[in-house]
């Protein structure tokens, strides 16, 4: 900025007054004139004349140096000015032009935000339409999956509501739908794990129909071996029968021979007594030999027996021979009894039901079950939607763990027991959890699929109620 302009200048001090010129000393004369009075007076009036033009003089010169200096002063100022309104007229230019430069600057800036902020802001839009596209995708999907356990629900639901009178029926449904309605958002969130729990337990299912598949190969395997082995023992028992039988062949044909020569020698016999050609110790020996009790016959015997023993024995080696050859396996008076399919885990309840008489199962224990996992998961969701949450809330007065519970149930929803494994380690939480479940009883009665095959089934599961309830299988 230019600076302010001020038309003063500053007055010389004035010059001090020069002192009176002293008279130049006099030259001492051997008689001075004594001037009178009237020259005394024109002397010292020239003197003040003098002395007042003196003083005029310097007066004038001290006023023209004034003036000078004044004039001096003035024209310092006027170029002072001069060069102060040069100095502001170029500030206020450069200072135009900067504050020009800013304003472009700005504007360019301002201008970049402007376009960043709107790049942004579609971004944000972009973003947003996503989120929302997403959001409705989620939204579609969520309903499909609620759609689908509805539909499981209501599946299982028919299947109790041919037992139930219209009223209870009645009731029941108006009862869920309150408490579908009340809990959608978690049960949208139970869905994904009801779904998991179904594939685990179609896998389980289809793993245990692979563990009967390789079962019955091997029963067909065992019994194609058990028919292999009947037939190698029927072929020796043949072997051995036509060895019997053409022993006992040679052995007939043996004694017909002998029969025939023994009548033969009786024959020739009589005929030599008729003719009286034989001497008598002839006739004698061969009625010895014709005799049963003779010496000759025995050794005949003897003979015979002594082939039957080893036409016994040889059937006997013909029959170990074609075991043998079949490998060591039982004869068919006693075959190998078939191969019982394994017996399931026996898991002892705390409470069994009077005499044992009842068929339990356990859910989950020790090979899937579809019918049995199918109600568990529906009795599970049912007790992780329905239980009362505050209650248990409540009862958590300091640190705990999370109890281990077996609830069994009855094939017409009553509860048989409830026995806690592992306890949570504060009593009132115990209680709670038998609380919670005997509020909830009666649960929907067993299909007539399941009913068929049990009567009781128990459902150990792992209690956890931190932010929810939720109830799991034990040791899964």
């Amino acid at each position: 900025m230019a600076k302010p302009r001020f038309d003063t200048f500053s007055v010389p001090k004035p010059a001090p007054a020069s002192p009176p010129m002293e008279s130049p000393p006099e030259v001492a004369e051997p008689i001075p004139v004594i001037p009178s009075q009237e020259e005394k007076d024109n002397a010292e009036a020239a003197r003040l004349a003098e002395l007042e033009a003196r003083r005029e003089a310097e007066e004038a010169a001290r006023q023209q140096a004034l003036a000078l200096e004044r004039q001096r002063q003035a024209d310092r100022l006027e170029s002072e000015r001069l060069a102060a309104e040069r100095l502001a007229q170029k500030q206020a230019q450069e200072l135009a032009e900067r504050q020009a430069a800013e304003l472009a600057a700005r504007q360019a800036r301002e201008a970049a935000a402007m376009a960043h902020a709107q790049q942004i802001e579609n971004e944000r839009q972009e973003t947003l339409a996503a989120e929302q596209r997403r959001q409705a995708e989620e939204a579609v999907r969520q309903q499909a999956l609620a759609l689908e356990k509805q539909q499981l629900a209501e599946r299982l639901e028919a299947e109790r509501i041919a037992q139930k009178q219209a009223r209870e029926l009645a009731e029941r449904q108006a009862a869920e739908l309150a408490a579908r309605q009340a809990r959608e958002a978690a049960a949208l969130a139970r869905a994904q794990q009801i779904e998991r729990e179904r594939l685990e337990a179609l896998a389980a299912e289809q793993r245990r129909q692979a563990e009967e598949a390789a079962r019955q190969q091997a029963l067909a395997l065992e019994r194609q071996k058990q028919a292999e082995q009947l037939a190698a023992e029927r072929l020796a028992q043949q072997r051995a029968q036509e060895l019997a039988e053409s022993q006992a062949r040679e052995l007939a044909e043996r004694q017909a021979a002998e029969l025939a020569a023994r009548q033969a020698r009786e024959a020739a016999a009589q005929a030599a007594l008729g003719s009286g050609s034989l001497t008598g110790n002839q006739v004698a020996a061969s009625n010895a030999q014709s005799q049963p009790g003779s010496p000759s016959s025995g050794m005949g015997r003897e003979s015979n027996a002594t082939g039957e023993r080893g036409a016994g024995q040889k059937q006997a080696e013909a029959s170990a021979t074609a075991g043998g050859g079949a490998g060591e396996r039982p004869s068919p008076k006693t075959p190998e009894p078939t191969r019982k399919a394994e017996a399931p885990i026996a898991v002892p309840a705390k409470n069994p039901l009077p005499g044992d008489i009842c068929r339990q199962k356990v859910a989950g224990w020790y090979k899937p079950d579809m019918q049995v996992d199918l109600y568990a998961a529906v009795w599970r969701h049912t007790v992780s939607l329905e239980g009362d949450f505050e209650l248990l809330q409540d009862a958590k007065t300091g640190p705990y763990e999370n109890p281990i519970v077996t609830v069994a149930i009855r094939r017409d929803g009553h509860i048989d027991s409830v026995t806690v494994h592992k306890s949570s380690g504060r009593p009132e939480i115990d209680s709670a959890v038998r609380r919670v479940i005997q509020m909830l009883a009666p649960f929907p009665p067993f299909s007539r699929e399941l009913s068929i095959d049990c009567d009781v089934i128990e459902f150990p599961s792992l209690w956890t109620f931190n932010r929810a309830l939720r109830v799991t299988w034990r040791g899964q």
